[in-house]
């Protein structure tokens, strides 16, 4: 008997209800099904990740399974790109398959999915969904710093209150899909799924606002938002809009051709608020449970003694050891410890084998060239002939270095908010913290005894940032998160805890920015990722920037809207861009 055949992820709101839904017996398909069934309609959920990443690789997938039929599901807000779906018409067309394509603008489901956030990243985590994971993630960033800023500030929003949207539950969307699917003269066309009378963003989001516990304002004036707000707006430009322009008869149409009452799609304030509630409970508790099992990492750590230059070290082990696809290799910053890291081990560690370690030079002042034989000397102790490295801060230059070294062990390199400074190079790219830092190293180097002094300036206790400024927490226009969570309070002044650690730190960074690591960045041919934070007030974004752009297979991508520390801040999205890109 020929089965539906769906594609979704499983935490896709829709993938339950389509699945209640269509012609029984339906499953979810995945690329190991091979036992000679034939298929019916093939159903694809826009978002889906893997083998199966985009419509036409679904197509081709599946197609030895008889598919008769695709219907192509576009949820929460991402429309697709007129290149995908002009592809699928034409892979369809050649096929001879008749297709229907459903374009679901607000989604909303009963059940939110079982997985810690990162929607810029998760396209079926677009338009509201996605909305409110972004601000899931403001409000839990900035509650580790100020938990009672947002009962003094509220928090605003570019959209016009005006705008109109259709929110629809996830259960009621795949009713009228699946009845509009049953009918043989809807091929051919765009079916838009949602109320016929829509809603304005300015009722959606005050319901968001209690839901989620802060006050939302609609303004039209950028450059009266306070710095939080313009966070907000430059990490929802990454995600499309859940606003629906789309004229009423569109979606009456849908549902005259479902042959269902468009009464009983509306969602009325009551059900609306229930659903966000469910959303907003489960993104708290995956996120609670994640941040919870954080801390615990370093008790499940494997530990190895290397040596290098006969200097005995320990590095650590993490994660999936019996993972079949090659380790991450973590390179940590020059000085510092391993608490930056413990939240994105915790998202990476359920997929992949993680090697990790503190870089020497607590009392010691080794160069970049002894970092990279210390590299060697881990990789050689773990056995490991083939990996992937993930360099943050000072981490990339010591990948580049140890690349030139063993030109064949890297597959790939994640470099994360790097630092490309270079001595007396282009001083007007610099941060502030770097001009700072930068005279801290030269006066130590030159006079160690004003480490004691310097060692005072730079671990300050009255509010003074990363950058050297200062500011008050409580003020409506301060940017509250502009440096590190408290949390690593002390992981950052690490560097800075006793004159001795200041004096050896002072020489690495000397040596550091004498290595030109872009020298021969034309003959670097393995794959790398540039993630950059726009707002990092440590490394230099620019000069990251311009880095990226000298590697000849190099990709660079922007997170708006965060800054240095957004591998401890962001940790779900931050792995996902590091899955993504080391599947590839």
């Amino acid at each position: 008997m020929p089965r539906s055949v769906l594609i979704a992820e499983a935490h896709s709101p829709l993938a339950a209800p389509l699945l209640d839904l269509l012609d029984d017996p339906s499953r979810v398909w995945s690329a190991a099904d091979d036992d000679g069934w034939t298929a019916g309609g093939l159903w694809f959920v826009a978002g889906t990740e893997g083998c199966c990443a985009a419509p036409v690789e679904a197509l081709t997938a599946v197609r030895r399974t008889g598919v008769t039929e695709v219907n192509y599901v576009v949820p929460s807000g991402n429309l697709p790109g007129a290149g995908e779906e002009r592809e699928l018409r034409a892979a369809c067309a050649r096929e001879s398959l008749p297709l229907r394509v459903f374009l679901v603008p607000t989604l909303l489901g009963a059940a939110a999915p079982r997985r810690s956030p990162a929607p810029e990243r998760s396209r079926d985590r677009g338009g509201l969904l996605g909305f409110l994971d972004v601000l899931h993630a403001l409000l839990l960033e900035t509650a580790e710093r100020d938990p009672d800023h947002f009962a003094r500030v509220p928090l605003g929003l570019l959209d016009p209150p005006d705008a109109q949207v259709r929110p629809v539950a996830a259960e009621r969307a795949a009713a009228l899909m699946t009845a509009v699917a049953r009918r043989p003269d809807t091929f051919a066309a765009r079916h838009f799924v949602g109320p016929v009378s829509p809603s304005t963003a300015g009722e959606l989001t005050r319901l968001i606002g209690e839901v989620y516990g802060v006050r939302l304002e609609h303004t039209h004036d950028t450059g009266a938002q306070d710095p939080l707000s313009r966070r907000l707006a430059d990490r929802l430009a990454m995600l499309a809009p859940y606003s629906s322009e789309k004229p009423a008869a569109d979606y009456l149409r849908t549902h005259e051709l479902a042959g269902l009452d468009p009464e009983e799609t509306a969602l009325d304030e009551v059900g609306l608020r229930t659903r966000l509630s469910v959303v907003a409970r489960e993104q708290l508790a995956s996120t609670r449970a994640a941040r919870d099992r954080a801390p615990r990492v370093w008790s499940t750590l494997r530990e190895s003694v290397c040596a290098s230059a006969g200097a005995p070290f320990t590095f650590h082990e993490a994660g999936d050891t019996t993972s079949k696809t090659a380790p991450l290799v973590l390179l940590n910053a020059l000085g510092q410890g391993l608490d930056f890291w413990e939240r994105l081990i915790e998202a990476l560690g359920a997929d992949h084998r993680i090697v990790i370690w503190e870089p020497r030079g607590h009392v010691e002042a080794p160069g970049l060239a002894d970092h990279a034989r210390d590299l060697c000397a881990v990789l050689d102790t773990a056995g490991i002939d083939s990996c992937h490295l993930v360099g943050w801060c000072t981490g990339p230059k010591l990948a580049l270095e140890f690349h030139r070294r063993r030109p064949g062990v890297a597959r790939s390199m994640v470099f994360l908010n790097g630092s490309f400074r270079l001595t007396d190079a282009e001083p007007d790219l610099d941060t502030a913290y770097e001009r700072n830092l930068g005279h801290l190293s030269r006066t130590v180097s030159q006079h160690p005894e004003s480490a004691g002094m310097l060692m005072r300036m730079f671990t300050s206790q009255d509010g003074t940032t990363q950058d050297g400024t200062s500011q008050d927490a409580t003020e409506p226009t301060a940017d509250v998160l502009s440096g590190a969570s408290p949390l690593l309070d002390r992981a950052v002044r690490r560097p800075f805890a006793d004159e001795q650690r200041l004096i050896s730190y002072a020489s690495q960074l000397a040596d550091f920015w004498r290595q030109d690591a872009l020298r021969d960045a034309e003959q670097v041919h393995v794959p790398l990722l540039f993630i950059g934070a726009e707002r990092d007030d440590i490394v230099s974004p620019e000069r990251f920037r311009r880095a990226a752009s000298r590697f000849p297979r190099s990709r660079y991508v922007p997170v708006s809207g965060s800054g240095h520390y957004v591998l401890f801040d962001r940790p779900e999205l931050i792995a996902q861009l590091i899955r993504d890109f080391v599947r590839t």
